[in-house]
């Protein structure tokens, strides 16, 4: 087996909000959760373009952010989201060029819909697509547990700086069991997730975990999540 480094294969996206408002029920009782990522935008957003819920100001109208992203031309093969750390953070030039919202302002990121051309999906905490890594430091967003589920074409997920203690468990309720390559960097792991032998084409494996003084140091992979299939597999510890 092969152990190879991180390479963060990012796709950059152009990007462009629009404020868009759907008449609500008089108790503005919207179809989607406050500070939620989603593609239930009420026919309010372009086919693919996801939208960002805002508190309503108004008690008979539900107010978007849409992102008309690059899913303006379809055959764009990444879907990239970045989640800043505070609203406050410095803008980067990242952050012009691909879709994002901060931690302070987003809580949830509901199931993706994506056009048959997405391959990869990538989801990061902070403002940088090549990640900067800052030991523990992550954004605490609540992934949908079908997240991408549905789409065998997406081969490629990144999923860095963001709290998975929990949704660690149903990673293969989340992503495709088609994926081919995965990337879990900086996500409070304290392991190498055991179910991951279920994504039985997987390749590549790039796992950074979570370790203080106190807990386990990972020295051995657990043979029964040996992959027959994996090529690469990385483990590093934070």
């Amino acid at each position: 087996m092969h152990v190879g480094g991180l390479e963060m294969r990012g796709a950059l996206a152009v990007l462009a909000l629009a404020i868009a408002h759907s008449a609500a029920p008089t108790d503005a009782q919207c179809s989607v959760p406050d500070k939620t990522l989603t593609f239930k935008c009420d026919a309010s957003c372009k086919e693919y373009s996801p939208c960002w819920r805002k508190a309503p100001t108004d008690s008979t109208v539900c107010s978007y952010e849409c992102y008309n992203m690059y899913f303006a031309d379809p055959t764009k093969s990444a879907f990239t989201f970045l989640v800043p750390f505070r609203e406050a953070d410095a803008k980067t030039s990242d952050m012009s060029s691909s879709i994002f919202k901060d931690n302070d302002r987003l809580a949830a990121i509901d199931t993706l819909v994506l056009p048959s051309a997405t391959t990869k999906v990538s989801i990061i905490g902070g403002s940088y697509l090549k990640t900067n890594y800052v030991r523990g430091r992550v954004v605490t967003v609540t992934l949908a547990s079908d997240l991408v589920a549905k789409y065998r074409q997406v081969t490629d997920v990144y999923l860095a700086n963001i709290d998975l203690t929990t949704a660690v468990e149903a990673l293969t309720a989340m992503l495709p069991l088609s994926i081919k390559t995965l990337t879990l960097n900086n996500d409070l792991l304290k392991d190498v997730p055991l179910d991951v032998a279920e994504f039985t084409a997987l390749q590549e494996l790039y796992v950074r975990v979570y370790v203080t003084l106190t807990n386990n140091y990972i020295t051995t992979v657990d043979a029964s999540m040996a992959i027959d299939t994996v090529s690469t597999l990385y483990v590093e510890r934070l």
